[in-house]
């Protein structure tokens, strides 16, 4: 019990921090230390992708699979978050920086 307790805080711990990059990511657009935190979101999410495989691979569950059912919800709860923390660990890992070009001083522009 003392093991789910500790894995609760930790995964706490890895969601506040993803929801804090993101909220810096979605202040700071144009920022150059956007493709950094994108990396960083992006390994975090692909850490937690890692865990879940992890947990779903160890015979220690959160609830045992001798309990029909109940037993396989924590193990889909896991193949889900996974596949989710994949998704987007993949999509962050692939942003690239948005820079606009800023027009010719003295240009003019014809619409």
């Amino acid at each position: 019990m003392d093991n789910l307790i500790e894995i609760i805080k930790i995964a706490a711990i890895v969601a506040g921090i993803i929801i804090l990059l993101l909220i810096i990511l979605l202040s700071l657009p144009n920022s150059p230390l956007r493709k950094w935190l994108l990396k960083i979101a992006g390994s975090l999410l692909l850490a937690v992708t890692v865990i879940c495989v992890i947990y779903i691979a160890s015979p220690i569950d959160a609830l045992p699979d001798v309990l029909p059912l109940i037993g396989q919800v924590d193990d889909a709860g896991a193949l889900i978050t996974g596949v989710l923390n994949l998704v987007g660990g993949i999509i962050m890992l692939g942003q690239k920086p948005k820079r606009g070009k800023l027009p010719a001083a003295g240009a003019a522009q014809d619409k």
